[in-house]
C-alpha cells in the first residue's frame, strides 16, 4: 500500500539529513586514509573516530582454532556490527559475522560478513538462508561466527519513553552452537539509540530503517564500550537440550556482563511480541 503523503515527505527529509552523506565521504576516504595492515573494520572505526573501551584481556581464552560462536546483544544496527566483527577478528580472523546485508556491499569487508537482509521480499528471505547455511557449514569446519541472536535493533516499548529493550533471542543461535559444539564468546554493548530512532520504529519500518546510519553518523567521534564475557565451553551448556531454554540462558550470561548504570534493556520478552516484525523470519 502506498505510503501518505507526508509520511512520505518526512522520511524523504530524514534520508536528507540523515548523515548518509558523510558517511558516504568517510567510505569514499577508505583507501587512501588505509594503513599497512589495518583491516576495513579497523579503518572504519578509526575514521568514525569511534573510542572502544574494552578489556581485550579474555580474548586470551578464547581459542585460537575450532567451532566458536561470538554473540552480542543488538543496540545500535551498523556500529556494533563493525565492532562485533572488528573485535572477534582480532582473536580469530577467521569469523564470519552475520550481519546487515548493506555492509556486505564493501568489497573489503565480505571475507568476514554474511548478509542479513531485512527487506521482506522473496529474493531477501533466500538471501537469508543462505547465509544461515552458510554459518552452519563454517562452525562444521571448524571457524567462528559473530551473531545478534535478537536479529533487529533493540527498541523502546512505547514510542515518547522508556529504555531500548532488546528484542527476544531466536532459537537459531542455540542450533549454530549445539550442532557445532562451539565455544560460546558473549559480548555485551553498553547503549542505545536515540529516542528518535525509537519513536520512528513505531512510525514505519521504512523510517526506522534509514535512520539507522543516521544513528551511525551521530556517534561519529564518541566512544563505545563493549564488555567481554569468559568463553563459555560447550560443555557448560550441553544438557540445555531445547533451544529456547539455551538461548535464554545465553541472554542471560550476556546481560550479566552489564554493569550498574548500562542502559540494559532487560524487561521480559513477552512485553515485545508485536516487535517482532522487525526480524527476518528464520526456519530452525
Amino acid at each position: 500500500m502506498e505510503q501518505p503523503l507526508l509520511q512520505r515527505t518526512v522520511i524523504q527529509a530524514i534520508e536528507r539529513i540523515g548523515g548518509q552523506a558523510k558517511l558516504k565521504k568517510l567510505y569514499n576516504n577508505r583507501n587512501s586514509e588505509r594503513r599497512p595492515g589495518e583491516s576495513f573494520f579497523e579503518v572504519a572505526l578509526r575514521l568514525l573516530r569511534i573510542g572502544i573501551e574494552v578489556d581485550r584481556s579474555l580474548l586470551a581464552l578464547c581459542p585460537p582454532d575450532g567451532p566458536v560462536v561470538f554473540i552480542a546483544n543488538h543496540p545500535y544496527g551498523v556500529l556494533d556490527g563493525i565492532s562485533l566483527a572488528w573485535l572477534s577478528t582480532l582473536v580469530r580472523p577467521d569469523t564470519k559475522v552475520l550481519a546487515n546485508s548493506v555492509l556486505c556491499q564493501i568489497p573489503e569487508a565480505r571475507d568476514n560478513l554474511l548478509p542479513v537482509d531485512f527487506a521482506g521480499t522473496r529474493e531477501a528471505r533466500e538471501t537469508n538462508v543462505r547465509s544461515r547455511y552458510a554459518a552452519q557449514s563454517w562452525l562444521r569446519t571448524g571457524h567462528a561466527i559473530g551473531i545478534f541472536p535478537a536479529g533487529g535493533v533493540s527498541t523502546s516499548e512505547r514510542p515518547h519513553k522508556g529504555p531500548a529493550v532488546e528484542l527476544p533471542w531466536a532459537p537459531f543461535t542455540a542450533k549454530l552452537i549445539r550442532a557445532s559444539r562451539a565455544v560460546v564468546v558473549p559480548v555485551f554493548f553498553v547503549g542505545q539509540n536515540s529516542r528518535l530512532f525509537q519513536l520512528a520504529s513505531h512510525v514505519s519500518d521504512t523510517l526506522r530503517l534509514s535512520l539507522v546510519f543516521r544513528e551511525t553518523a551521530r556517534r561519529i567521534g564518541t566512544r563505545l564500550t563493549m564488555r567481554i564475557g569468559k568463553p563459555i565451553a560447550f560443555s557448560e551448556i550441553a544438557h540445555i537440550e531445547d533451544r529456547g531454554e539455551l538461548v535464554k540462558e545465553l541472554r542471560r550470561r550476556t546481560f550479566a556482563l552489564a554493569e550498574p548504570g548500562d542502559i540494559k534493556g532487560a524487561r521480559p520478552d513477552h512485553h515485545l511480541r508485536e516487535i517482532r516484525k522487525w526480524v527476518p523470519k528464520e526456519d530452525d
